[in-house]
């Protein structure tokens, strides 16, 4: 086995990294447009660098920091170390961990974060040997479309239109010249009571706009806004699977002082009802393990608990 060779990551290099991510974490599959698309974002204010390693002629592993602009802080980091199944356990994920963390250093962080899937935990072991400790579970579920029975709620929207809600789809919003703007104060108050979105009040309207409305994988059509008359009071991000069509929900979120009411249930049906209609097989989400409102609401809907993702943190 030959010796191991690392390099600064470069363009050409986004295939052969795509294969070694898709192949090392579950679902969903990147696309290269999407993946891509994830690395420019928060561009310039978020810090962004990768390095590859290299050996017997082959990419096999990655790692890098980066900066989320939705939980953006000047001292924080995220790091990510992925390499080949084949090629663990000789030192690559080691060396590529010490080069992104002397590389960092210069910003003078005070905390780093990482992520691990709990069915991989050779990685979960990895992060706890450096002193990462866990910040939060986030459950992935599964919901099999065309197995779902959305007759117990065929009325629910009909209630909610009764009592002033309306529902629509992002493009029919359109004429509506403040709806970017309504849409992120929107974002803004949900997230206020989401775990680890703690610094959402850093995100600026241009962001949002860039890197939330125009990620290339947004479904807008499927994407659903209730409103209470011109007020805009929850939202349904849906995303599109493109390897295999089915379907990335993201935010759900409800205005806290119309919950309670079936709003965020209503919302996720409709997404449902039009994923029948088109022809996607599975939608699948992400919630933190400690949210319960809308965790009840996948349940009542028939969303399957899958392997969750745990997400350290390391004070530095």
């Amino acid at each position: 086995m030959s010796e191991f060779n690392i390099r600064p990551f470069i363009e050409d290099d986004y295939p052969a990294v795509l294969e070694i991510r898709n192949a090392s974490y579950p679902r969903p599959a990147y696309t290269l447009e999407e993946f891509s698309f994830l690395d420019r974002q928060g561009a310039p204010k978020c810090k962004f660098k990768r390095w590859v390693v290299e050996q017997d002629g082959s990419l096999v592993g990655y790692g890098g920091y980066w900066q989320h602009p939705w939980i953006y802080h000047p001292q924080k980091f995220d790091l990510a170390i992925v390499v080949a199944r084949n090629y663990r356990k000789r030192g690559i994920g080691s060396t590529l961990y010490d080069t992104t963390v002397s590389e960092v250093t210069a910003f003078d962080p005070i905390l780093f974060r990482c992520s691990a899937y709990e069915e991989e935990p050779d990685s979960m072991k990895f992060a706890e040997k450096r002193g990462f400790t866990e910040a939060l579970r986030l459950g992935s579920a599964h919901l099999d479309v065309n197995a779902c029975d959305l007759t117990p709620y065929e009325e629910l929207e009909k209630k909610l239109t009764s009592e002033g809600i309306r529902f629509t789809a992002f493009p029919e919003l359109e004429s509506d010249p403040d709806r970017n703007r309504k849409l992120f104060e929107l974002e803004k108050d949900v997230c206020r009571d989401i775990p680890g979105e703690d610094n959402f009040d850093n995100v600026d309207f241009d962001t949002f706009v860039k890197d939330g409305l125009g990620r290339p994988d947004l479904l807008h059509d499927f994407f659903t806004v209730a409103l209470d008359g011109d007020r805009y009071v929850g939202m349904c991000f849906v995303g599109l699977n493109a390897a295999d069509n089915t379907l990335k929900q993201y935010l759900t979120g409800v205005r806290s002082e119309y919950r309670s009411r079936g709003i965020a249930l209503a919302l996720k049906a409709r997404v449902i009802a039009l994923a029948k209609k088109r022809g996607h097989p599975l939608i699948e989400t992400l919630n933190d393990v400690e949210n319960a409102p809308m965790l009840a609401v996948n349940n009542r809907l028939g969303f399957q608990p899958q392997p969750q993702w745990v997400y350290y943190e390391k004070k530095c």
